[in-house]
């Protein structure tokens, strides 16, 4: 009984609080956007290390990997920017008398 009781228990605690349990939050998409400038920013940062190594010993052409780092990070950047002031700035809507 203790044992059902803890799993239930268990259960409930893995329930959101935020009024969403079935659909997403509007601030996921804003720390899954953070978290992949978080990637793209060490990657660039990987490809940049690498560059100081001798050239003879890569056969990669960093310097288009890290432009592909910058669009990839402007975009995310943008599509950051965009989904701020759709989450956190209210629309205007009419409101009920």
């Amino acid at each position: 009984m203790k044992t059902g009781l803890a799993s239930v228990g268990e259960q409930l605690g893995l329930l959101k609080l935020n009024g969403r349990v079935v659909s997403r939050s509007p601030l996921s998409t804003i720390v899954e956007l953070e978290a992949l400038q978080m990637v793209v920013r060490e990657k660039r940062s990987l490809w940049e290390t690498l560059q100081q190594l001798p050239s003879a010993a890569l056969s990669t052409d960093l310097d288009a990997l890290i432009a592909r780092a910058d669009d990839q990070l402007a975009q995310l950047t943008d599509l950051h920017r965009a989904r701020v002031s759709t989450t956190f700035i209210p629309s205007v809507a009419p409101t009920r008398p």
